[in-house]
């Protein structure tokens, strides 16, 4: 009952303060999908709908990457309409 509280709060803090950046170290791969997969499995169901678009909830896929530079890794990519998620890790990583 506490998770179920503590994500859904969360979830109605990010409508409520209506971010244009969401940003942090590692959001793409971890916190974000962590969050949404938790509020999943707790029944937490308006902790998916974190994008200006009211009706859209968030969804996280598997992104294929390969460069000579990288080589091959798997992202996760989330769709949170109406925000840009913007991750210092990668920017760090795409930096070397």
């Amino acid at each position: 009952m506490l998770l179920r509280c503590f994500s859904y709060r969360w979830g109605e803090f990010v409508r409520l303060v209506d971010p244009d950046v969401i940003t942090g170290y590692n959001i793409q791969n971890f916190d974000i999908p962590y969050v949404l997969d938790r509020a999943k499995h707790i029944k937490a169901s308006m902790v998916e709908f974190l994008g200006r678009v009211k009706d859209r909830p968030s969804k996280i896929r598997d992104a294929a990457l390969q460069s000579k530079q990288m080589g091959n890794r798997v992202n996760k990519q989330t769709n949170i309409e109406g925000r840009v998620q913007f991750d210092v890790l990668q920017v760090k990583n795409q930096s070397k």
